[in-house]
């Protein structure tokens, strides 16, 4: 995607028709699913 050294806020986004990915692990997935988790027992989902 380029050198990210270079970004500031309020700068000009091109799009280039790529989806960007981002690697996640195991560990990271399982606390966005214990967040989630979380929340549906509160009621809030």
């Amino acid at each position: 995607m380029g050198d990210d050294l270079m970004i500031q806020g309020g700068g000009s986004v091109n799009a280039t028709g790529i989806i960007a990915q981002i690697p996640m692990s195991e560990a990271y997935l399982g606390h966005i699913i214990n967040a989630w988790l979380s929340l549906l027992m509160l009621g809030v989902v």
